[in-house]
């Protein structure tokens, strides 16, 4: 809604629309903004969230807004809203835009926390060597991802995991074990269909057993598991 200052400032401006009917305000939000004051010339936008209500009919439904300074009503317009009846393409949008708002907001924090233990890494604070072979900071938040179908978080999770691997190897000149991220970014590949690229890490994942573990230990290790029970590869 566009506000515009009519030759004399105004003051303690509220803008507030009429519940009732179909209209409802949505929770956490409200129906009123508050101004402080109009001078002539200025132009203000306010904007409302309107919830309509779940069993309302397709049509067009009269919004009213009022708008007032102090206790004095200064006017009060009506706005036609059109209500659509729901269909399976407006919804299967509505789902879209959560999922995309929810990979967004989860893939932000994620890469932000990612950063952090990447940097603690490096100056020492946490040791990757307790952290690659068993259990890991990085595979706290992949299973999360993994086990919530956040699949390609999962991914972006143990390709960073991999990726501070590799520079702890170039700066100390030394191998690290990488079997359980391999592993696990074989997981996160598989889930999402790509299964040539999981059976790769897998197969990586097998190496990295054999040279941490030996070859026999290496056969029981979950890369050689995948390997069986996913893509009938024998157990050599």
């Amino acid at each position: 809604m566009d506000l515009a200052a009519r030759g004399k400032i105004v003051p303690n401006i509220t803008v507030s629309y009429l519940r009732g009917g179909p209209f409802s305000v949505p929770p956490g939000e409200s129906n009123t903004r508050k101004i402080d004051e109009l001078k002539p010339g200025d132009r203000i936008d306010v904007a409302f969230k309107v919830k309509v209500n779940e069993d309302t009919k397709p049509g067009e439904y009269p919004l009213f807004i009022v708008r007032a300074t102090g206790v004095t009503p200064l006017d009060i317009s009506m706005h036609e809203i059109e209500v659509k009846e729901k269909t399976s393409e407006s919804i299967e949008q509505e789902v879209r835009k959560a999922v995309t708002a929810l990979n967004y907001a989860v893939t932000t924090n994620i890469g932000n926390i990612l950063s952090r233990i990447d940097e603690a890494i490096m100056i020492g604070i946490i040791d990757i060597k307790e952290n690659v072979i068993d259990k890991s900071v990085w595979n706290d938040i992949g299973i999360y991802c993994i086990n919530n179908g956040l699949f390609r978080q999962a991914e972006f999770v143990y390709r960073k995991m991999l990726e501070t691997i590799q520079k702890c190897e170039k700066r100390n000149n030394e191998q690290l074990h990488k079997g359980l991220a391999l592993h696990n970014l074989g997981v996160a590949l598989y889930y999402q269909g790509r299964k040539e690229e999981a059976k790769q890490r897998f197969s990586e994942a097998r190496e990295e057993d054999r040279r941490t573990y030996g070859r026999e230990e290496a056969k029981n290790k979950p890369a050689q598991t995948a390997l069986t029970q996913l893509f009938g590869e024998p157990v050599t």
